[in-house]
């Protein structure tokens, strides 16, 4: 029977691989289980008690280990301990006898998967292991599911390029799995809670608790009690659970650390160095196992020298130092952070991005607020705006915003478009190309980057792209010839409109009546002049194949001879 079943499914392709250990001290039942569950196309690792076991985990992936806690010479429960510590999410699945039902729920408060009663036959115990895999495997699947959807949000992703972010990922890397103190430190804004989660998920004590301890936010009365817990004498029924035993074998972070009495202090420095403390009004110690995380927006040398931080406390705390520098000190976050606080906030992808006057309004900004104000303004962003593109009237920035040179920025209508010069060649890298003033301006952004990979476009005929899809924004003004007159209905003369179309790493704005061929021929001129006539670095900047723009070239009788001449 045990051989069909191995065929049936071998053929329904569920024959598993996985490596299953059987542990029991009798080597009558170890054979048993051994050839039974190879029969159905498990790799069996036998070993008879906890030194072999220990020895075989450390040497093979397992991903399930059969124990037989209840035979002659067994180890009992003792032995589940010890597999924890060699390999702390090993799933077991317990033997044990009739007579004994009260070590199978010990067993199972342990962390055991299932239990499995002895007299069994192979087909139970088929049934069981099963079981047993699929459930680890959905605990896994949730696991994995959690962990993206936490990444996805933001909750504790470092995001960023610049060399100081570099350096925080690192050391939250080679440290997240030590037990030493954290000290992060930086102005408010800056990330400090972000560190602290990243710390605690890429550590082993993920899936233990996170508390966080505002010590700025509770008042001073209460804080003891709060940290610490506190019981009536020793009866433990009007004992109440502090933060501290509430964070057990977890981490817990303690935020704006300074505002802590200097008796509080004295008593996290105990918690340090004894893994102990008494409740207020206890007599009896709680041992804990916590991970010790603190964050401070001020200097904790500066409170020391002032007398309002212990020292020995402080070198304490200090084991691992994590210092996050202000945005306005690593302008190459501003933009990805942007982006992924814009992919947070429209989950469902109703925009496609920001406009290039956008951006280059984020970058200037000095952001006092950090990392939370641009996360603020985003949210209010994509609540307040109506077109595909985020521009700089849905930020709403402060008037203070002034770009490189102390200048500020231009009004839309006045801006020209100004082609990029890391693109042309070499030879002419300090070369500069600005438009003609005409009644089209173009707006673009200071560096033009070409069409990216995956942007939403549509092959069209001829092998032509099609611009990304953009909603347009318009303003009508209407200007009547006199005060107190109304501007006749069909005198258009006198009524002007503004267009303004943005798009990625684009803005146009269009006054008055504008023939479409005209624009796209001052385009085409403008980009093959910024590229020195290259056509196939237009057609590339342009997202168009060569064929495609030669023809486009020709219907607007635009050659490249004559560019060269400087007649374009």
């Amino acid at each position: 029977m045990l051989v069909k079943e191995r065929r049936r499914l071998r053929r329904s392709g569920r024959l598993m691989k996985g490596n299953l250990m059987v542990i029991t001290p009798e080597d009558h039942m170890r054979w048993v289980l051994s050839r039974g569950l190879s029969r159905l196309g498990y790799s069996v690792l036998p070993a008879e008690g906890e030194e072999e076991a220990a020895r075989q985990l450390t040497q093979h992936e397992v991903s399930l280990a059969v124990v037989d806690i209840d035979g002659p010479g067994a180890e009992g429960l003792p032995l589940l301990r010890s597999l924890q510590q060699v390999k702390p999410h090993l799933p077991l699945l317990v033997l044990t006898g009739d007579s004994s039902p009260q070590t199978a729920l010990a067993a199972l408060r342990m962390g055991a998967v299932d239990y499995l009663q002895k007299p069994f036959d192979l087909d139970e115990l088929r049934i069981t292991v099963e079981k047993a895999l699929e459930y680890e495997r959905v605990n896994r699947e949730v696991e994995f599911l959690r962990l993206e959807t936490a990444l996805r949000q933001g909750d504790f992703h470092l995001i960023g390029s610049s060399p100081a972010m570099r350096s925080v990922r690192e050391i939250v890397a080679q440290v997240a799995d030590s037990k030493a103190t954290v000290l992060v430190q930086g102005e408010s804004g800056v990330g400090k809670e972000v560190v602290a989660r990243a710390l605690h998920h890429f550590s082993r004590r993920r899936e233990k608790p996170f508390l966080l301890f505002p010590c700025a936010s509770i008042p001073e009365t209460m804080i003891e009690t709060e940290l610490f817990g506190w019981e009536k004498g020793s009866e433990e029924e009007g004992a109440r659970v502090g933060r501290l035993e509430l964070a057990h074998e977890g981490t817990i972070c303690f935020q704006d650390v300074t505002h802590l009495s200097l008796q509080l202090q004295r008593r996290i420095l105990q918690v340090l160095d004894e893994g102990a403390f008494l409740r207020v009004g206890g007599i009896k110690p709680v041992a804990i196992d916590v991970r010790v995380i603190v964050s401070s927006g001020d200097d904790l040398w500066q409170a020391v020298l002032a007398g309002r931080f212990r020292e020995d406390l402080y070198y304490r705390l200090k084991v691992i130092p994590i210092n996050l520098p202000p945005l306005r000190q690593r302008k190459e976050d501003i933009l990805p952070l942007a982006r992924h606080f814009l992919s947070r906030y429209d989950p469902r992808g109703r925009f496609q991005g920001f406009t290039a006057d956008a951006l280059a309004y984020l970058e200037a900004y000095h952001w006092p607020g950090n990392v939370r104000e641009l996360a603020n303004l985003i949210e209010r962003a994509v609540i307040l705006c109506q077109c595909d593109w985020i521009s700089v009237k849905e930020l709403a920035l402060p008037s203070e915003i002034i770009l490189q040179g102390k200048q500020k920025p231009e009004k839309e209508d006045e801006r020209p478009l100004r082609l990029p010069v890391e693109n042309r060649r070499r030879s002419d890298t300090k070369k500069q190309m600005r438009m003609e003033q005409t009644e089209d301006t173009f707006h673009g952004p200071s560096r033009v980057r070409r069409p990216e990979r995956g942007a939403r476009t549509s092959q069209a005929r001829g092998g032509e792209r099609a611009e990304p899809s953009t909603k347009l924004c318009s303003d009508k003004v209407v200007e009547p010839a006199s005060l107190g007159e109304k501007s006749p209905v069909k005198d258009r003369s006198s009524r002007l409109e503004v267009f303004t179309i943005n798009g990625e790493g684009f803005t146009i704005t269009i006054r008055g009546q504008v023939y479409l061929d005209n624009l796209e021929k001052r385009v085409l001129e403008e980009v093959l002049q910024a590229f020195d006539g290259d056509q196939s670095e237009t057609g590339r900047f342009l997202g168009l194949t060569r064929s495609s723009l030669a023809a486009r070239l020709q219907k607007h009788h635009i050659t490249t001879s004559m560019k060269k001449k400087g007649k374009i």
